[in-house]
């Protein structure tokens, strides 16, 4: 009985917990410059309207000729897009017509996204944490059922877009801390796709193992894209001009750059005193974004700053 005893205090200790604090970092840059012409003339006396047009579309927004025509005919303005716009025409006495429209747009969007989650797991215990939304997405829809009865309906299926870490850490004896990594960030896209039906989302999805000592930080990689995509239409010979074949041409250049790149930081927690310490800082923390609150709000800030225990007092009571 003395031996087994001795087995079971041997076996039943306290478990050693790991505190993963992470940050994820992604950076975006875009840029984007259009610039096309658009020529019509024709003869409406003759009634073959027009006999001279180009339509040269390279970019999202840009008019077409089907546009300047329209116009030139109606004489209405078309549907202007984005940029600038910078359009003439004339018609004279005996039906000859002809418009010109050039159109110039440079776009650009930067987007930097920092995300600090932290969470603490018991060794060798996978643990997951998820900061996002619940999106929902159409998976089916019709109008009429089989008998041609109105009977209109929509399924959808909800979705959680955002970010999730899943981690796995295992302590060896020398302190040192393998982490089975599952990260994930996804976001809705502000961007249209042809032939799309519903929302579009980016994801970007790291798996991977590491070692790290404690309270060393690693970095598990960056996702860079760099997309450079240059459409050019243009009427041959004519567009091959200089200066002059701007005006038979329209060009669009579309660059796109973005890097993630996610930090990890195990810290392990042998005893009861590590895990008060880490709790202690973490509250430190929310209380100095307290005061920053506070400050901004104009409210009078709070000289006595509250213990960890006080939060559940009232709980307790």
């Amino acid at each position: 009985m003395q031996e087994a005893e001795q087995i079971v205090a041997a076996l039943d200790i306290r478990r050693a917990q790991v505190m993963i604090e992470a940050a994820i970092v992604e950076i975006s840059d875009e840029l984007g410059d259009q610039l096309g012409v658009q020529l019509a003339a024709g003869d409406e006396s003759a009634g073959s309207f027009p006999v001279l047009g180009t339509n040269l579309t390279s970019g999202e927004g840009m008019l077409g000729l089907n546009s300047v025509i329209g116009a030139l005919v109606g004489d209405t303005l078309p549907q202007l897009g984005g940029g600038i716009t910078v359009g003439a025409g004339q018609r004279d006495r005996d039906g000859l017509t002809w418009g010109v429209l050039i159109q110039a747009l440079s776009s650009s969007a930067a987007a930097n996204l920092l995300s600090t989650p932290s969470i603490i797991t018991l060794d060798n215990q996978e643990s997951e944490i998820i900061v996002g939304q619940n999106v929902p997405f159409r998976t089916g829809q019709s109008a009429t059922t089989g008998d041609g009865l109105s009977n209109p309906f929509t399924t959808i299926e909800r979705r959680d877009v955002g970010l999730s870490l899943k981690v796995t850490p295992t302590i060896s004896a020398d302190g040192l801390v393998r982490l089975v990594v599952e990260q994930t960030t996804e976001d809705i896209s502000t961007t249209t796709v042809s032939g799309a039906s519903d929302l579009i989302t980016n994801k970007r999805e790291i798996k991977t193992t590491v070692l790290a000592d404690d309270g060393e930080t690693v970095v598990l990689g960056g996702l860079i894209k760099d997309d450079f995509q240059v459409n050019k239409s243009k009427v041959p010979l004519l567009g091959d001009i200089p200066l002059l074949g701007r005006l038979f041409s329209s060009e669009s250049e579309t660059r796109i750059k973005r890097n993630l790149l996610v930090f990890l930081r195990p810290t392990i927690m042998l005893g009861k005193d590590d895990s008060i310490a880490a709790t202690t800082e973490k509250f430190n923390q929310l209380w100095d974004v307290n005061l920053e609150v506070r400050q901004k709000l104009g409210l009078p800030a709070q000289d006595d700053q509250p213990s960890v225990d006080m939060l559940f007092q009232g709980r307790r009571q």
